[in-house]
């Protein structure tokens, strides 16, 4: 699956570090039609940013390239066992799913009373 041309363009007009970030794992938390993560571990690697000179006089396809390879790369050393067991709950779980539940609810009284 090809990148969009979006934030490369946009990276490029306000002259922006692109800072590539893998994110691994998230896929078997979050199964289509779960509203609830599955407990579990993701990996998140923020790798080696691409300075602005760089985004500046590098074309987008080169940019789009140079993020998949960086990602690419970034991804080889990610441990194949990133999600726990499904009988296992990790620590903080229930004080993450508690600030879930309240970053929703906050957006949806927003939403609401606006």
């Amino acid at each position: 699956m090809d990148f969009k041309k979006g934030p490369f363009h946009l990276a490029k007009e306000i002259k922006a570090d692109i800072v590539p970030v893998a994110i691994v794992g998230a896929n078997r938390l979050f199964k289509p039609g779960q509203i609830v993560p599955t407990p579990g571990n993701i990996v998140i690697r923020y790798l080696e940013k691409i300075p602005k000179d760089v985004v500046e006089t590098t074309s987008l396809e080169d940019l789009q390239a140079m993020v998949r390879t960086k990602l690419q790369e970034g991804l080889e050393t990610v441990p194949d066992h990133v999600i726990y067991d499904s009988h296992k709950r990790p620590m903080g779980y229930s004080i993450f799913m508690l600030g879930l539940m309240y970053a929703f609810w906050a957006t949806v009284g927003k939403l609401v009373l606006n």
